[in-house]
């Protein structure tokens, strides 16, 4: 359940929720736009960097993708897709296209996973995360986006579907063959890390 953003007690469903956002964006109304940069844009803004490595084009994509949310709003009509779902799918969208012009697709977890370790552990962190990036990024874009929409940005399962435009046991079938994959890579180089 969430909360109605216009009588903030009172809960709503998602379906409910977005489509009353939807129409209040229509409209223009600021209220709503708060609410929905609030919920999303830092979580497509951080997902359109993973993809791209570059945090000013990714920036750039997050302004295009709500750009097209105040375009779709009008037309909005309630299903099964949510707006969380549909703004990763079309920044997704943009990102590949951005991808294809400049040929190159990398992901880095580094940051986030050596943030305050001490400077006994920072090598070996640095060592690990080195091997995470070098196996997620061999992956195909699918299978990566699928991991990365689940695991680093924590949409659901069903919410990745809709945003990879697949079923949910296809976006099933990409993070187990992700999971296997790097669990293999990670598992030549740190035994001990992945266990047995």
């Amino acid at each position: 359940m969430l909360i109605d953003y216009k009588d903030k007690g009172k809960p709503v469903n998602r379906a409910d929720s977005d489509t009353s956002l939807m129409q209040a964006i229509s409209v223009n109304d600021k209220d709503a736009w708060h609410v929905v940069i609030g919920l999303y844009a830092s979580s497509v803004s951080r997902y359109a960097a993973w993809i791209l490595r570059d945090q000013s084009a990714a920036e750039d994509i997050t302004q295009e993708t709500f750009l097209r949310l105040t375009k779709k709003a009008a037309t909005w009509t309630p299903g099964p897709t949510t707006v969380k779902a549909w703004l990763f799918r079309v920044a997704r969208n943009l990102c590949i296209d951005r991808l294809r012009t400049r040929k190159e697709e990398y992901v880095n977890v580094a940051a986030p996973a050596i943030a305050g370790l001490d400077s006994l552990d920072i090598d070996k962190a640095i060592d690990i995360v080195t091997s995470v990036n070098k196996s997620l990024n061999k992956l195909p874009e699918r299978q990566k986006s699928a991991l990365i929409l689940v695991h680093f940005e924590g949409l659901t399962g069903a919410e990745a579907a809709q945003a990879l435009g697949v079923s949910i046991d296809a976006t099933e079938s990409l993070l187990a063959r992700a999971r296997r994959r790097i669990r293999k890579d990670l598992t030549n180089v740190f035994p001990d890390l992945i266990g047995r």
